[in-house]
């Protein structure tokens, strides 16, 4: 798996998210919803309910990368492409 030169910021505006200046990520899917991505010690958390929240190690391929955001679309039910490719 390939690994080097893969930043995950750079990842996540790939599929349009904003760095906020507090170093979370938003992206605006409805007028009323945020679909957010925060860091916190070497992981990456994107609250999906109230209740739960997906967590995983920031990832270090674009290959896991790519997975993980499947697998969180099809948790949400929110499409992020990419908008880049």
């Amino acid at each position: 798996m390939k690994t080097e030169n893969f930043d995950f910021i750079e990842y996540c505006k790939s599929r349009g998210l904003i760095k906020k200046s507090n170093g979370n990520m938003l992206r605006k899917v409805a007028d009323d919803f945020l679909f957010e991505v925060r860091f916190l010690n070497g992981r990456y958390i994107i609250p999906v309910t109230p209740d739960f929240y997906f967590s995983k190690e920031i990832p270090k391929s674009k290959e896991l990368a790519d997975h993980q955001f499947e697998v969180v679309q099809k948790m949400t039910g929110i499409e992020l492409p990419i908008l880049n490719e």
